[in-house]
């Protein structure tokens, strides 16, 4: 029987806990391969964007209604937000028996629905504001129904909520910037004018509204960073991670604006900040 020998079973403990240790070394190298390859950074560009605010309200059009009188389908002569004048024959209301001309009684712009309030001037609104709302016909109207309206120009007034020491507010709409002017201040209330591309303010009730410009970097909203109960972005700097606290505005197409102190014209940025720490060695 081979006798015990403590030598042996030493040298056997120490070739156990020096694999063991070689095998974390090499899984934690790996899983920082692994983690490295997984951080994804960028080049930003310190620029001034756009900011906007987002406002509430409404929008009031001067318009006449167009009634039919009688039952029938709608036949239509000219397409919405076409220039009509007074007296032109714009459509037809047609049954089984009769067809009946659709005459304006006003010049302006034709839409095809009707408002469920009719505003004869916008100092009546004034008196009594209220919500303006538009349905588009469907195609079949019954008597005494509107069938279509004539909006008074191409002129438009929104009426939104809380106080505005501007004479001029900026909204953005379908890829343009709006300029309106102020009309009236009303109790929790103003009411701004405006005029052209009306089609995009039927029906609006939100509206981004220019909110001057701040310097910063654009950024997706994955990148937003929260270090110590405070938000910003982790960078690059000299090769180690450092967090930049940031006021964060919200840009079109999803994107946000991180607001940052910095004298640098571009930034290298974490795009992956769950992937990192501050003070971190950063290896490409």
């Amino acid at each position: 029987m081979n006798e015990f020998s403590f030598g042996r079973a030493a040298a056997r403990i120490i070739l156990l806990l020096l694999s063991f240790f070689l095998i974390i070394s090499a899984l934690a190298q790996f899983h920082g391969f692994l983690k490295s390859t997984r951080v994804r950074v960028m080049n930003k560009k310190v620029a001034l964007y756009p900011v906007y605010t987002t406002a509430k309200g409404s929008v009031v059009f001067i318009a006449k209604p167009v009634y039919a009188s009688m039952d029938g389908k709608i036949e239509r002569l000219v397409g919405n937000y076409s220039f009509v004048n007074k007296g032109d024959v714009v459509g037809r209301v047609v049954n089984d028996e009769y067809t009946v001309d659709l005459v304006t009684p006003s010049s302006g712009l034709i839409v095809w629905g009707k408002f469920n309030k009719y505003i004869g001037s916008i100092q009546n609104f004034l008196k009594s504001p209220s919500k303006i709302q538009f349905d588009w016909n469907k195609g079949f109207v019954h008597k005494n129904e509107i069938v279509c309206s004539i909006i008074n120009n191409d002129n438009f007034f929104v009426s939104l909520e809380g106080h505005y020491k501007q004479q001029v507010v900026y909204i953005y709409l379908n890829g343009i910037t709006f300029p309106l002017h102020w009309m009236y201040t009303g109790k929790g209330y103003t009411i701004f004018s405006g005029n052209e591309f009306l089609k995009y303010f039927i029906n609006k009730n939100t509206f981004e509204m220019l909110n001057g410009f701040k310097k910063g970097v654009k950024i997706k909203t994955s990148t937003v960073a929260v270090c110590n109960g405070k938000k910003g972005i982790f960078i690059v700097e000299n090769g180690i991670i450092k967090f930049l606290p940031a006021k964060m505005y919200r840009l079109h197409g999803g994107y946000l604006l991180a607001n940052v102190n910095v004298e640098e014209t571009t930034l290298i940025v974490v795009e992956t900040p769950h992937l990192v720490k501050e003070n971190e060695i950063f290896n490409e």
